[in-house]
């Protein structure tokens, strides 16, 4: 049965998530399915527009629509580009199914994980923390191929939903996938989605530059200060004894 139709299935009882959410975005909750390696990601608000509050039958349009719509869309992209290979299969989350949920449908997703257990580093941790490498680099310069050249329409694209898969050495795209705008003229024009893409790709490396290089300098700025600060107090670090002889 398609995906698709399995939204709204109240045929069995909703899903109860009783733990606290493992991540929080505007919109959405992600919480981890018990005894499994499932993720499920609930759209549990709809972000505020002031404009729309003043207008009773706008703000229920709006509501209606950013509850039902961007869903419909984001399950039809998971079906659209299920055919599309190894290479989507190796940079896109896996998409498991639809579930009612006491919050609401939720989106089954398997986990990307470390090799310590713990959930996948987005790109951004990776960066901040120091763990950005010559692999990292290279397994990006993959990920955006890839992105740009997929059938996907990516739309909401960021740092903080691309994470490291450290055990298959890729990055994953884990959200932002499906139109959100009214009329979904990405879907439409395939020119015009790759167009985007090649936009969007370009704006992915040059923030992922830029903060590593102020990751960089923030790094050799405090190496410096502790070598100085080293040197007033008697300590050399270059020969490791902490105290001169």
């Amino acid at each position: 049965m398609s995906v698709l139709a399995s939204v709204g299935d109240d045929s069995r009882s909703p899903l109860r998530l009783l733990e606290k959410p493992l991540a929080s975005g505007m919109s959405r909750e992600v919480y981890a399915l018990p005894g499994t390696n499932m993720l499920v990601k609930v759209q549990t608000k709809i972000p505020p527009r002031r404009y729309f509050q003043n207008i009773r039958l706008l703000y229920l349009v709006r509501r209606f629509y950013k509850a039902i719509v961007p869903l419909r869309r984001e399950l039809r992209e998971y079906e659209r580009v299920a055919q599309e290979g190894p290479r989507t299969a190796r940079h896109l989350q896996h998409f498991a199914g639809v579930v009612s949920t006491d919050r609401g449908t939720g989106i089954l997703v398997k986990a990307v994980r470390r090799r310590n257990g713990a959930l996948a580093m987005t790109l951004q941790d990776a960066i901040e923390s120091g763990q950005y490498s010559q692999q990292t680099d290279a397994a990006l310069s993959e990920f955006l191929d890839w992105l740009v050249k997929s059938e996907i329409v990516a739309v909401d694209v960021h740092l903080k939903n691309i994470v490291v898969d450290e055990k298959n050495g890729a990055l994953v795209l884990i959200d932002g996938i499906g139109d959100k705008t009214f009329l979904p003229v990405r879907s439409w024009f395939s020119w015009l989605n790759r167009s985007y893409k090649k936009r969007l790709a370009q704006s992915i490396y040059s923030e992922v530059a830029q903060r590593f290089m102020r990751t960089a300098l923030n790094n050799r700025t405090v190496l410096l200060l502790f070598v100085f600060a080293g040197t007033m107090l008697g300590i050399d670090i270059s020969d490791g004894q902490l105290i001169d002889g």
